[in-house]
């Protein structure tokens, strides 16, 4: 008798929201005449202005407003908790990244730290990780650019001084901090023009030395027998 009921109760509200998604007005937009070939098969695509956005439609200017109004607000991420500092990140409500601060002492202390929205003129730069020594002293980050996976690692003091280290072809890799470096993953260093068209293979491990150029790290581990598998390392506990 109960599981009729249950049931019962699961096909009344399976009904009652087929019959509220069949009362749905959608806005009616304008169609045009766009159709494209592909592989001898011809597709229309007639919502293919829609796409353009730098269109000069009406409305599009009003829902800009609408959304910056709705979103210009001051927002915090969570913060990354050292023994000496505390690290956070802050949007003023608008900026198209969010600021990374650092402080020894109140939030009224605070100092910019890394400042993603003037890595690249054209904004299209974007600061994606960071990661913290286990003695607090350095800070390494990752960027990338235009959205691609590709990342490099760069690093710099908990003070904001940059330092030289920078790793590039990374790519699925943490920061596996151990003395005074770090473990990471990449792939090996080919011609950049073909860096966003080639295929990806044999994924390996490296150990990078703070202080010392990409050419120096030290090979950690490879398999050659699967070149299309990821290796990653993490450490259960944090050690020195």
């Amino acid at each position: 008798m109960r599981n009729k009921l249950v049931l019962i109760v699961i096909l009344l509200f399976l009904s009652m929201n087929i019959k509220s998604y069949s009362q749905n007005k959608y806005p009616v937009t304008k169609k045009v005449k766009q159709t494209d070939t592909y592989f001898g098969q011809k597709v229309e695509d007639p919502y293919r202005w829609l796409e353009d956005d730098k269109s000069k439609d009406p409305y599009r200017n009003e829902i800009k407003e609408c959304l910056t109004n709705l979103w210009n607000f001051e927002k915090y991420g969570l913060p990354l908790v050292n023994e000496t500092f505390l690290i956070f990140s802050k949007n003023n409500g608008i900026q198209n990244q969010s600021v990374l601060y650092i402080t020894k002492g109140g939030m009224d202390e605070a100092k910019v730290l890394i400042d993603p929205n003037t890595l690249s003129k054209d904004g299209t730069v974007a600061l994606n990780d960071i990661s913290v020594s286990n003695d607090g002293k350095y800070i390494a980050y990752t960027i990338s650019s235009s959205g691609s996976d590709w990342n490099e690692i760069n690093v710099m003091k908990n003070t904001g001084e940059k330092l030289s280290d920078n790793l590039k072809r990374v790519k699925f890799s943490s920061i596996a901090w151990r003395s005074d470096g770090f473990y990471y993953s990449r792939y090996d260093l080919i011609d950049e023009k073909t860096m966003l068209s080639a295929k990806n293979e044999y994924h390996k491990v490296y150990y990078h030395r703070i202080g010392t150029s990409q050419s120096e790290d030290m090979l950690i581990y490879e398999d050659n027998k699967f070149p299309l598998r990821n290796f990653t390392i993490y450490f259960t506990n944090r050690i020195n």
